[in-house]
């Protein structure tokens, strides 16, 4: 089975022999693979909508892998029971509903590893992961079809607030540090999206000297700029 990029680096970041559980699973393909792979030895996909749930059923099914997969329905980590898994994937959805996912659940309290991929509000989620003692302890960027897919690896515990070893140092209380990650691998794709990032602010920059007085926005975006170019300095090294 051939995953998209997406999926398949997520699937790189789970470890051997743990029991995951998908949160969120659509088709099942991410679970099938990593029995198909031997990664894992048992998995629980689940999805909110009846829809997903029966093309997850038939995904199992047609790869007969019906004894290591259990497919539920529901939302977040209610299908789940304490203990049950060592691994919880909740990716494909907002920040803020990942957030309330975890924050709502007593479950999440008995997982080991959680690998989330927001699709917006990455920022947000970063910082209240910090907040409430969650250690983000690896980031990784994937891209696919020109949109750059941001992956966290967290566990439980204070944040270790050191950044990646090629990383500049940028103040936790520096904003942009939530936008664009503080232990992040190396690589091509995030090169890609901190071009991307540079792109947006520079339009933004453009935009405010042709329309605005505002020097308080500006300053921020010229330190956003500078912080970034930075970043991209180390990418290259």
């Amino acid at each position: 089975m051939k995953l998209t990029n997406r999926l398949q680096a997520i699937a790189e970041l789970i470890d051997k022999d743990v029991v995951v559980g998908d949160i969120g699973s659509d088709h099942g393909y991410l679970m099938a693979y990593l029995i198909e792979k031997n990664i894992i030895k048992k998995g629980i996909a689940s999805d909110i909508n009846e829809g997903p749930v029966r093309n997850c059923e038939e995904t199992v099914k047609s790869h007969g892998f019906t004894d290591q997969i259990d497919v539920r329905l529901g939302g977040g980590l209610l299908p789940y029971k304490k203990n049950e898994i060592h691994t919880a994937v909740i990716a494909g959805m907002g920040g803020q509903l990942i957030r309330d996912i975890i924050l709502e659940s007593k479950v999440a309290k008995t997982v080991d590893t959680f690998i989330l991929q927001p699709m917006t509000g990455q920022d947000v989620l970063r910082r209240w992961l910090v907040e409430n003692n969650y250690n983000i302890i690896k980031e990784v960027i994937a891209n696919e079809q020109d949109r750059y897919y941001e992956i966290l690896v967290v566990k439980h515990g204070k944040q270790d607030k050191t950044m990646s070893d090629w990383m500049i140092d940028i103040d936790m209380d520096d904003d942009l540090i939530y936008e664009i990650g503080f232990k992040m691998m190396m690589s091509d794709d995030y090169k890609g999206f901190i071009d991307k990032k540079i792109k947006k602010y520079e339009v933004i920059k453009s935009n405010i000297e042709k329309h605005s007085k505002v020097s308080d926005k500006l300053d921020q975006v010229k330190h956003n700029l500078d912080k970034l170019y930075e970043v991209k300095k180390c990418i290259q090294i």
